[in-house]
C-alpha cells in the first residue's frame, strides 16, 4: 500500500483536530496583526472590551495548539509509525498470497490467472475434458490436494494478520477479507485436507467455482498492491 495514503486516511479521519486548529492559528494571528480580521467578526466596543476578548481568545487557542501539539507527539506521530509498519506487513502478505495463487495455478494448468482466466477453460485444461454442465463427479488426487492444502494455508495465515492489523488498514480491505473468508467455496477448500485422505470427488460445477473463487481472491489482493 502506498505511503501517501496511509498519512491521507489517518489525517482524513482526523479531519476536525487539524481544521479547528488551522482556525485557532488563524485567530491567534487575527488578534495579533489587525491587517487579518475579518471585518464579519469585528466588534462594535470600545478597545478595552475588545482587548479582553482578544486575550479570551487567544489563550483559549493557545491552549488548544499546545493541546494539538502533545497529541501528535504522544499518539500521531507513535499511531503513524504503527501505521506504517503494520501496511509494509500486510503488503508483505498480499504479495505471498498473490505469488502462492500463481504457484498454485501453474502448477494446475501452466499459467498466471487473471480476471481474463476462464475457470471453465482451467477445468478442461485440469480434466482433459470438456465442461459441460452436471458432469460427473471429477477426482482430486492426493497431489491436487496437497496443493490446496498448501494455498489454503498461505491465504489463512496471510488473512489472519490483516484482520489483526485492522485498526492500522483501511475497513474496505478489512471487508475484502471478510469476504473471503466467508465464502461458501473457499470455505469448502478450507476444509478439504481435514475430510480427505488421498482423494475426493467433487462436482465440475464446484470446481470452477473454486477457480473462479480463488481468481477473486487473487484480484482483490492485487487492488491494495
Amino acid at each position: 500500500m502506498k505511503k501517501d495514503s496511509i498519512y491521507c486516511s489517518y489525517f482524513k479521519q482526523t479531519a476536525p483536530l487539524w481544521i479547528l486548529l488551522i482556525i485557532c492559528i488563524y485567530c491567534v494571528l487575527a488578534c495579533e496583526f489587525e491587517s487579518l480580521r475579518i471585518e464579519l467578526f469585528s466588534i462594535n466596543k470600545d478597545i478595552s472590551f475588545v482587548e479582553k476578548i482578544n486575550n479570551i481568545i487567544k489563550n483559549l487557542s493557545y491552549s488548544y495548539i499546545a493541546g494539538v501539539i502533545f497529541f501528535s507527539l504522544s499518539d500521531t506521530i507513535p499511531f503513524l509509525r504503527r501505521k506504517r509498519i503494520a501496511n509494509r506487513g500486510v503488503k508483505k502478505l498480499l504479495c505471498q498470497i498473490v505469488n502462492a495463487i500463481d504457484d498454485f495455478s501453474l502448477s494446475i494448468n501452466q499459467n498466471k490467472w487473471d480476471e481474463k482466466t476462464n475457470p471453465k477453460q482451467v477445468f478442461e485444461d485440469l480434466t482433459g475434458g470438456e465442461y459441460i454442465e452436471n458432469a460427473p463427479l471429477t477426482k482430486l488426487t492426493s497431489d491436487k490436494i496437497a496443493l490446496i492444502d498448501k494455498l489454503v494455508n498461505t491465504i489463512n495465515v496471510g488473512t489472519d494478520f490483516i484482520i489483526s492489523k485492522e485498526l492500522y488498514i483501511s475497513t474496505d480491505l478489512i471487508d475484502d477479507v471478510d469476504s473471503i473468508k466467508s465464502n461458501e467455496y473457499f470455505l469448502f477448500i478450507s476444509s478439504i485436507p481435514d475430510n480427505a485422505k488421498n482423494e475426493l470427488y467433487v462436482t465440475a460445477d464446484k470446481i470452477v467455482a473454486i477457480f473462479d473463487n480463488i481468481i477473486e481472491i487473487k484480484r482483490t489482493m492485487l487492488k491494495y498492491l
